[in-house]
C-alpha cells in the first residue's frame, strides 16, 4: 500500500518494474492507500489540480478521516 507517488518514483528507478507494465498505463501522484493500523481498507485518489497538490489534497482529506479510523 504506497501512494501512488512513491509508486512513480519506484518505477522511474526501476526500468524492469517500468517494463511489466501495460505499455499504455500511466501511474500519477494523487492517490494514496486509507489504512486501519496496519491493514489497508481502501484507496482516495483525486484529481484536477496539479499532481502535487493532488496528492496534497487526497492526505489532507485522509487526515480528516483518521480519528474515525481505529
Amino acid at each position: 500500500g504506497l501512494p501512488t507517488s512513491a509508486i512513480q518514483a519506484k518505477l522511474r528507478a526501476e526500468p524492469e518494474a517500468r517494463a511489466a507494465l501495460p505499455p499504455h498505463m500511466a501511474i500519477m501522484p494523487g492517490g494514496v492507500p486509507i489504512k486501519n493500523g496496519d491493514k489497508i481498507v481502501g484507496a482516495l485518489a483525486v484529481s484536477g489540480a496539479t499532481s502535487l497538490q493532488d496528492e496534497d489534497c487526497a492526505n489532507k482529506a485522509l487526515a480528516q478521516l483518521g480519528p474515525r479510523l481505529k
